[in-house]
């Protein structure tokens, strides 16, 4: 399977140096029958209740990490062996909540399973799960996405605890998640900026990936023009460092070259 290249983390390089911060503003039947109290043999006493107490705590934690409901596909307890990140699948507390892009034009898509990877070797658990079991799966950084390129009827990767903001060797290294208002103010705090877009809740993966137009275009250029590597987590699991010297081609449809899917971005 192949995913949108978005990113979990970005090296980005500044623009210029800035002064100041950035603020961010950013749902019946018949009445049930009373209940009634047997005072039979059939009582819970207390040593029952231990017990009893005791074997959900056991199973609690031997259950497997997915914490599904009843109507989960099969195929996802394959997954949840090795995934030590959320699954919310149908009829689970978090589903409709996290299913739901920003976008709400595809608030109708209901995804087999909506994952949310804790780093990048959980984003290779994913990707290798769903070749294997022959799954389409879609990276979501933000869920802004216009073409719908943010959910699917297979299983969206939600990169949102992928969300670093952070300045390195001159370098801003960014999870794809990290949300544009939340970057700028985290830079703006080291008096570095990049160029990017205007959209405070827009996820810096999708945003760089796919150009990065903003008001600082003209003096800097896109955020693409900008990205010196990227983590990228590739269809058969591997995990790379693309730049200029190291995956050179990789790096080259990172920044836009292409239009096409090649990995899940961990990194940029």
């Amino acid at each position: 399977p192949t995913a949108p290249a978005t990113s979990s983390a970005t090296a980005l390089r500044f623009g210029r140096r800035v002064c100041g911060s950035t603020a961010v503003r950013s749902r019946s039947g018949d009445p049930a029958p009373p209940a009634t109290t047997s005072l039979s043999s059939d009582r819970l006493t207390r040593r029952r209740l231990v017990v009893r107490g005791g074997a959900a705590a056991v199973a609690l934690v031997f259950a497997p990490a997915f914490r599904f409901a009843s109507a989960e596909d099969p195929r996802l307890r394959t997954l949840a062996k090795t995934f030590r990140g959320q699954i919310a699948v149908p009829g689970s507390a978090s589903y409709d909540t996290l299913r739901v892009p920003y976008n709400s034009n595809y608030a109708g898509v209901r995804p087999l399973a909506v994952v949310r990877p804790l780093d990048a070797a959980d984003v290779a658990r994913v990707v290798r799960w769903a070749a294997a079991e022959h799954v389409t799966i879609v990276a979501r950084s933000g869920g802004h996405s216009y073409g719908g390129y943010s959910t699917t009827t297979g299983v969206v990767v939600d990169l949102a605890h992928l969300a670093g903001v952070s300045v390195a060797g001159g370098r801003a290294v960014l999870g794809p998640a990290a949300r544009l208002g939340l970057v700028y103010a985290g830079l703006a705090a080291h008096g570095v900026a990049i160029p990017a877009g205007t959209c405070p809740s827009v996820g810096i993966g999708g945003h760089a990936l796919g150009g990065g137009f903003g008001l600082a275009a003209r003096a800097w250029g896109l955020a693409s023009d900008n990205l010196e590597s990227a983590q990228v987590v590739l269809a058969d699991g591997s995990v790379v460092t693309a730049d200029a010297s190291s995956h050179s081609d990789l790096f080259w449809a990172c920044r836009g070259g292409g239009g096409g899917n090649f990995g899940v971005a961990a990194r940029l």
